[in-house]
């Protein structure tokens, strides 16, 4: 039997007696065994508060039980409905029914129209996405869904809006242009000066697309578009080039300029005053001065971190190719080239594959011959997409058979995922295509090459096979599996699909 606490112990337990009779192994006195007591005694009756009432689950189990219930007639009854009785192709006919195939003007007093989006049921909706001719039939409040938007950002493609149809939809949508963030208009209609009449007008515009340029057309309200980072141009007047200085170049990453002929001084003017641009387009040939006159032509190469161009080039190109190969992109990774006439300019090799990053290639309408070509592509190791479109006439040339060799060992554009190419059968004949498939086969069991993915021939025939040609081995890889599409083209531009 334990002996009774020491002097000290008795002392010391007042204060700190639980830890000191741990500690020493010593007995609690009375009264502090009944305080621990009443300590437990409270903590039963916690533990009893805390714990769930068993009635309370009984109520939430019952609770659930009715809405799965509800949940369950619900779908029965939209089971049994006679609407989801009916196919949607029934439904289909009955909207054919209903309205004609040929779209009827919208009325002037567009807020009476009869159907509206929102008033279509869920059944219907599915009809409404399966018969898109359908669409234009389908009359909405253009105003009252610009004020249902808020201060929300706008995307605004403003074509063909002419007439008095068009003009009530503009007059509704200019308190609006503050939230646009993207605008388009190829519309010759409504000129754009409306657009850029102020400042405040533009301060959230993001990117711009006219392809309607009128040759008085002034940006200077675009110096203060901020976040303004895409533009894009067509047909733009060379007249007005001195609009272009007004554009906040320094702060665009995309820029298109299309189907304007461009001295090179003028286009190597842009790109230095456009640092920050990453993708862009531009036409080179003989380019109208205007009342401006061209720049001086550069002394020096110029280096722009370019990482897209697309090129198209015009007569008068062949003065200004020598220029261009001034021009010195190192990070050059996508190259598109549309030439006017149907030639390529070997100029145009060293700006392609001075990067060594090139990772898309197309050549559009431009013959190339065997050598160019092997060049290029030595010059490619990184190439992922190359697409030879080249003209439909007895100009095209196939892919030579010593290319195709290299291409299917891999010492030719090893990392090649995707090839378009044209085969003039007239010409080379079915041997051809044979190397061609040849390469694929030879390229996909070889170690450590990429196979080519997805393979699109066009077919350029003109006369000697019409009517009696079958690409029978073609065929049979496509049934066994290789993702290889065709057209056959005849020299008088008219495209025939591949048979199903």
């Amino acid at each position: 039997m334990s002996e009774s606490p020491s002097p000290q112990a008795q002392q010391a337990l007042p204060d700190d007696d639980l830890a000191f009779a741990v500690l020493h192994n010593d007995l609690l006195a009375l009264s502090t065994q009944r305080k621990a007591r009443n300590l437990l005694d409270d903590e039963i009756a916690l533990s009893k508060v805390q714990t769930p009432h068993p009635s309370s689950h009984a109520l939430l189990d019952d609770l659930r039980r009715r809405q799965d219930k509800a949940a369950q007639i619900s779908l029965y009854r939209s089971a049994i409905a006679p609407v989801q009785k009916i196919p949607i192709e029934i439904l289909a006919t009955i909207f054919l029914h209903f309205f004609d195939i040929v779209p009827f003007p919208i009325p002037y007093q567009s807020y009476r129209g009869e159907w509206n989006l929102p008033l279509v049921c869920k059944k219907w909706h599915q009809v409404f996405w399966g018969t898109p001719e359908l669409w234009s039939n389908l009359v909405f409040t253009f105003s009252a869904t610009l004020e249902r938007s808020g201060e929300s950002s706008l995307r605004v493609t403003l074509s063909h809006c002419g007439g008095p149809l068009g003009l009530e939809h503009l007059d509704c949508f200019v308190p609006h242009l503050h939230r646009t963030s993207h605008l388009s208009v190829d519309t010759p209609a409504i000129a754009p000066d409306f657009y850029f009449s102020s400042p405040e007008l533009v301060k959230s515009l993001r990117s711009l697309d006219i392809r309607w340029i009128p040759g008085n057309c002034d940006f200077g309200s675009l110096q203060t578009a901020q976040h303004l980072r895409a533009v894009s141009l067509y047909a733009f007047p060379a007249s007005s080039l001195s609009a272009l200085s007004q554009l906040p170049l320094s702060q665009l990453t995309t820029l298109h300029l299309v189907a304007t002929p461009f001295f090179a001084t003028h286009v190597f003017d842009i790109l230095a005053h456009s640092p920050n641009l990453v993708e862009c387009s531009f036409c080179l040939g003989n380019g109208d001065p205007g009342e401006a006159g061209a720049p001086p032509a550069p002394l020096e190469p110029l280096k722009h971190n370019l990482h897209s161009l697309n090129l198209y080039t015009y007569e008068g190109f062949d003065q200004e190719g020598t220029s261009v190969q001034r021009l010195w992109l190192p990070q050059l990774r996508h190259f598109k080239f549309y030439p006017d006439i149907d030639q390529w300019d070997a100029r145009l090799a060293p700006i392609i594959i001075r990067s060594g990053l090139l990772e898309t290639l197309l050549l559009k309408a431009a013959p190339i011959s065997s050598p160019d070509l092997e060049e290029l592509l030595r010059g490619a190791p990184n190439l992922v997409e190359l697409s030879l479109m080249k003209a439909y006439s007895s100009r095209c040339k196939t892919i030579a058979a010593e290319v195709l060799q290299d291409m299917g060992s891999g010492v030719l554009v090893p990392k090649l995922e995707r090839l378009v190419c044209t085969i003039n059968i007239d010409t080379d004949g079915l041997a051809a295509l044979d190397q061609h498939l040849d390469m694929l086969e030879r390229r996909r069991a070889a170690f450590g090459v990429q196979h080519i993915e997805r393979v699109r021939f066009v077919f350029v025939l003109e006369g000697i096979y019409s009517g009696g040609f079958k690409p029978g081995r073609l065929q049979k890889m496509q049934l066994e599996g290789w993702d290889i599409e065709y057209d056959i083209v005849y020299s008088a531009y008219i495209t025939i699909p591949a048979p199903p």
